[in-house]
């Protein structure tokens, strides 16, 4: 047996290792893991378009990225808030991994979006449901 495996800390990570697909079982029997994607049922939703994402040169994106704090007053179209809502949060796999990194694959993090200009969305309060990609109000 390797030394490192008969430390504390190799027994900690051992008995506490989250594994994705089973259960977790503890001294006082089964806890129940939370649904993997959260969605509100009775919502009324917006579909959001697949995204369209333009061709470019990722090192040419890289040494023009500057941040710019002139804003214009035109809204958003629903396709470029769909590319933004994928890039944040989109589903990249079967098996669920996104676009953002997350510990044990978890995700944790829900987006909630105030939107205020967007064509074709009222103004309101909306949750980005990940698994179907649409808004829910």
């Amino acid at each position: 047996m390797k030394t490192y495996k008969k430390g504390i800390g190799y027994k900690y990570l051992s008995e506490t290792k989250y594994f994705r697909d089973r259960p977790f079982i503890d001294d006082i029997g089964m806890v129940v893991s939370p649904p993997l994607y959260k969605a509100y049922p009775h919502a009324q939703k917006i579909t959001l378009p697949a995204p369209d994402f333009p061709s470019s040169d990722l090192w040419k994106v890289i040494t023009r990225r500057r941040s710019y704090r002139h804003f214009t007053r035109n809204p958003l179209t629903l396709e470029e808030l769909a590319i933004l809502l994928w890039a944040g949060q989109g589903i990249t796999s079967p098996q669920g991994y996104r676009t953002a990194p997350s510990a044990g694959a978890l995700y944790p993090i829900e987006t909630y979006l105030v939107i205020n200009r967007v064509q074709d969305i009222p103004a309101g309060i909306y949750h980005f449901n990940v698994a179907n990609f649409f808004l829910e109000e």
